[in-house]
């Protein structure tokens, strides 16, 4: 499912600018965490962003 970016934010709690800071620095990636609409917009895909925020679930802990 494709979400626009303040409907994303209202229902995670990320801020637009939280967004906008992951897809600058390259934390997500265009075509697996968000798409480009045919008219330019941003949508947040709501399984990709699901597998990036459990992927720290799925790695073993660091030792100290």
């Amino acid at each position: 499912m494709l979400k626009h970016i303040p409907l994303f934010c209202q229902e995670t709690g990320y801020s637009e600018k939280a967004v906008a800071r992951k897809i600058e620095d390259s934390v997500w990636v265009e075509g697996r965490e968000y798409v480009r609409a045919p008219d330019g917009r941003l949508l947040i895909d709501m399984d990709g962003f699901n597998r990036w925020a459990r992927q720290s679930q799925s790695k073993e802990p660091e030792k100290p």
